[in-house]
């Protein structure tokens, strides 16, 4: 049974910048966002971050941090993103799953695209101002 809660994760590289993807095929298609997904039943947060990060973008790590959370109003439901972190060094994403996402880039954090999934861009607000809960 699918759960409105996810994980999504800021991804880091070795120079500091943010991995975002562009989305197809899902909500806010043409939207950027992080990796991430929904937390299967049962399924613990950080192996859910952990798994959808490879499964998107073939990206492996021993480590990844919890930051916070972030409740979203979707419209018809709260969706809840638990918020993770993790630094791949000099690793390079692959679009694994390219019905769903466009391609995977990188960014500095003064120059992100404008069109931001909400509920990401509040994890990146979460993580800039070491909060652990945003509610939108």
């Amino acid at each position: 049974m699918s759960q409105p809660i996810g994980a999504c994760i800021l991804v880091f590289n070795s120079k500091g910048q943010l991995l975002l993807g562009k989305r197809l095929n899902s909500y806010k298609a043409g939207y950027f966002g992080f990796p991430g997904g929904r937390i299967e039943v049962g399924e613990l947060v950080l192996d859910c971050a952990k798994r959808e990060l490879k499964e998107e973008t073939g990206l492996s790590t021993k480590e990844v941090k919890y930051l916070g959370l972030v409740k979203e109003n979707q419209g018809d439901y709260d969706f809840i993103h638990f918020v993770c972190n993790v630094n791949v060094g000099d690793q390079q994403p692959i679009c694994i799953e390219p019905e769903k996402c466009e391609n995977w880039d990188w960014f500095d954090l003064n120059k992100l695209p404008k069109e931001i999934l909400e509920g990401h861009l509040a994890a990146i607000k979460l993580w800039k101002e070491k909060k652990n809960f945003i509610e939108i």
